[in-house]
């Protein structure tokens, strides 16, 4: 390939290299690294020379290297340590090595240039492409409530576009092809999305996502990290698909027994409406998500499965001596019929397996007779989890 001709900004040869490597990064159009085979203010060496001439301001901090086992092209993950890199340097053939300045080195050089749009600013300044930022989830409530927008996601990752036609103006049509989620040690739950795909965001949602940044020691879901870092399948299946799965699997042993579906309703082809991890933690989001969850197992057990094996009323005597029938609920019908053909020889897990359904049951019911404030509390996400982990 043709040299590229460079402007010299110094007769030091290394002060040049950085130069024109800075140069290269802010005009390639999406900050890649600079290619050997560009270098115009090197004389032409031996790779085992050019190796010793760049050591220096690799081991300054000043520029960073990736090489051909690193898809060197852009800066995907956050700089290696200086050790790592020059044990690499060292490794290389310096057939594909691309050099890239640092952070450091950047801090300062930037400027006004790429006003409004923090997010490119953030790779100009030598960012990682993979480097995630982390974001209140009710930032994601402006693209689900807008029905110009396709917000879809699981328990560990999603994706935003605008649909057709969508918003009259270009800068409000939004395409992230990828978030996740991620936590911090007390359960708070976080939006979190690589600085690569918010770039590709209009300065205007650049600026809405901005002002839902969070600071913090929030971690990737491991899932998210895998499928979207490493590029390896999901060790694990998202706990809400699993539960769906679940009866699904239960459905499938009651028809092995000759026996009607236990679940009138399975969801094969997605969720239904609501179940989902909460997005803004108030008691009015949670209890919709108990609603949900409730109608998803109490409400959704067909009384047929259980035909004559037990009785669905009681008799009971009220205050005044009078006997009323009563309908028993679907759990009590459940946790009797379980009783009369499984007895385990240690402890109640039929009581153990049974509580936290009744439980959802219980919180369901409870917004239902009573007048109660809306509240924001973050500790909600981990109410939320811990609930349906148990069920």
């Amino acid at each position: 390939m043709p040299t590229r001709k460079r402007k010299r900004i110094s007769d030091d040869p290394l002060e040049q290299l950085v130069e024109d490597v800075v140069n290269y990064y802010l005009t390639s159009g999406d900050f890649n690294g600079y290619d050997w085979s560009y270098r115009s203010s090197l004389p032409e060496q031996t790779p085992d020379l050019l190796k010793k001439m760049v050591r220096p301001v690799i081991a300054a901090g000043r520029l960073t290297i990736r090489t051909d086992s690193q898809f060197p092209f852009i800066k995907r993950l956050p700089d290696e340590p200086i050790e790592e890199q020059l044990r690499r340097l060292d490794e290389s053939n310096m057939h594909l090595l691309r050099l890239f300045p640092s952070v450091s080195e950047m801090k300062g050089r930037i400027g006004s240039r790429f006003r409004g749009r923090p997010f490119t600013k953030e790779l100009a300044q030598g960012h990682a492409q993979l480097e995630p930022r982390f974001f209140d989830p009710i930032v994601l409530e402006q693209y689900i409530n807008d029905p110009r927008y396709s917000c879809r996601f699981s328990d560990t990752f999603g994706s935003i576009h605008s649909h057709e036609p969508g918003p009259d103006r270009q800068a409000d049509r939004v395409f992230l092809q990828t978030f996740g989620f991620a936590y911090d040690s007390k359960w708070n739950r976080a939006v979190a999305v690589y600085i690569r795909y918010l770039h590709d965001l209009s300065p205007e949602h650049q600026h809405l996502w901005k002002a839902r940044e969070l600071r913090g020691d929030y971690k990737l879901h491991p899932d998210y990290y895998r499928g979207s870092v490493i590029g390896m399948w999901p060790e694990h299946i998202g706990i809400l698909d699993a539960l769906l799965m679940e009866e699904k699997a239960i459905n499938e042993m009651a028809r092995l027994m000759d026996r009607p579906p236990l679940f009138r309703t399975e969801f094969r082809d997605g969720r239904p409406d609501g179940l989902r991890f909460l997005i803004r933690p108030t008691q009015r989001e949670y209890q919709r998500f108990i609603h949900v969850l409730d109608k998803l197992i109490s409400e959704n057990i067909d009384l047929k499965f259980f035909g004559s094996d037990v009785k669905r009323t009681e008799e009971i005597i009220g205050r005044d001596g009078q006997v009323e029938t009563r309908n028993k609920g679907s759990l009590r019908i459940l946790e009797e019929w379980l009783r009369a053909r499984f007895h385990p020889k240690q402890g109640d897990p039929i009581a153990e397996a049974i509580a936290p359904l009744k439980r959802v049951r219980r919180l369901r019911q409870k917004p239902a007779h009573t007048l109660e404030q809306d509240q924001f509390d973050r500790g909600i996400f981990k109410e939320e989890h811990d609930l349906i982990v148990a069920v």
